[in-house]
């Protein structure tokens, strides 16, 4: 009797539970993210692509991969209500360098307990890396942050209406995509440039600044087939723009010096450390010429910050004598006056010859000061 009673006790309590349960499981099952993944072009499925699911909310990651059909497929404990979540396709190995579709991002939202349907077009890629350090004579360091744009050949942005990750280095994708800062993924059989902003700090002027170098395959655009890999020099590159700049700086302040030696100052010191620059720049482009390490470049870029920096204290020094000339001559005309009737009462004992003396002494200061001191007629 007991034992019936036992049974139909346990019978009862699965019967009750076993809705909850069904529930339970449906809720689970029922909350999902899935799609098909296919090439932009031709429309057929790409088998093995990655696909990378980021929860914003927890910054959880999942990695799956597509099947022979191009369909992926998301469930499980990654996915949450009401959490946000950003999806990457692309495939490749950016370990073993090798990629052969653009990577594309789409955003989702899940609001209700229900199944997802994401597809993905990717662009055929390539591969281009930037190796090296952009040393950049105007930063105090020869490292900088890099954020890399994929430009038309006219160096305006991609337009192929499809969406697709443009942007690399020091950017959010490609941390979210696990890219290191020197792996630029460009679309395959277009003609590209890449855009590449470095930040950097400045001691001379004490601030963050930005350099921008367009980067080309020589002096054309990059046109790379699907799955190639192209490489870019970074410090050579970055070091021949940087010789251009310095170039430039010494063509300025050299022509501050002349406009400074026409008024009157005396700049023989400062034409003796323009004359060094000069040196140090055909060294360093000598030295870059055959530069074949890291340690060339970092010597190259440490001669070019050298003669930069004799060149910027030429033009504070050039600042500093018209500033100082400048506020001479507004005191010594008040002193010249003072002097003129001193002098003229001292030699005249007749009130109006003192006076007439006093103007004439003045004016004859005045206008020898106007050709004798710089800051007089500056």
């Amino acid at each position: 009797m007991k034992s019936t009673v036992r049974l139909s006790f346990l019978f009862l309590m699965l019967m009750l539970f076993q809705p909850f349960e069904n529930n339970c499981a449906a809720s689970l099952t029922a909350l999902r993210i899935y799609g098909k993944v296919v090439d932009f072009k031709t429309g057929t499925p790409i088998a093995n692509a990655t696909v990378i699911i980021w929860d914003l909310s927890t910054l959880d990651q999942g990695t799956y991969f597509t099947d022979e059909n191009g369909i992926y497929n998301v469930s499980g404990s990654l996915l949450k209500m009401e959490h946000t979540y950003q999806i990457y396709v692309f495939r490749g190995d950016f370990s073993e360098k090798t990629v052969d579709y653009v990577p594309s991002m789409k955003k989702i939202n899940l609001e209700t307990p229900k199944s997802y349907e994401i597809n993905f077009r990717l662009v055929p890629g390539a591969l281009i890396e930037l190796e090296g350090t952009p040393y950049l004579v105007q930063s105090s360091s020869p490292k900088g942050r890099v954020h890399v744009k994929v430009l038309s050949e006219e160096g305006t942005p991609l337009v192929l209406n499809i969406s697709f990750i443009e942007e690399y280095g020091n950017s959010i994708d490609a941390w979210f995509l696990g890219l290191n800062e020197g792996q630029v993924i460009v679309p395959a059989n277009i003609p590209v440039i890449l855009e590449a902003e470095i930040w950097f700090f400045s001691r001379e002027k004490r601030g963050i600044g930005k350099e921008i170098l367009h980067l080309y395959n020589g002096s054309s655009a990059f046109l790379l087939s699907q799955g190639g890999i192209e490489t870019i020099d970074l410090p050579s590159y970055s070091l021949r723009r940087g010789l251009d700049y310095v170039n430039s700086k010494l063509k300025e302040i050299t022509q501050l010096v002349d406009e400074a030696q026409r008024v009157g100052f005396v700049i023989f010191d400062e034409r003796r450390s323009m004359a060094n620059a000069q040196q140090r720049i055909i060294e360093a482009s000598t030295i870059l010429a055959h530069s074949q390490n890291e340690s060339d470049y970092k010597k190259v870029w440490i001669i070019l910050r050298t003669a930069l920096g004799d060149m910027f204290l030429v033009s504070v020094s050039l600042q500093n004598m018209r500033f100082v000339s400048i506020t001479s001559a507004v005191y010594l005309s008040g002193i010249m006056a003072v002097f003129s009737v001193v002098l003229a009462f001292f030699f005249f004992e007749e009130r109006r010859r003192k006076m007439l003396a006093s103007v004439i002494i003045y004016i004859t200061f005045l206008i020898s000061l106007y050709f004798l001191y710089p800051g007089a007629h500056i």
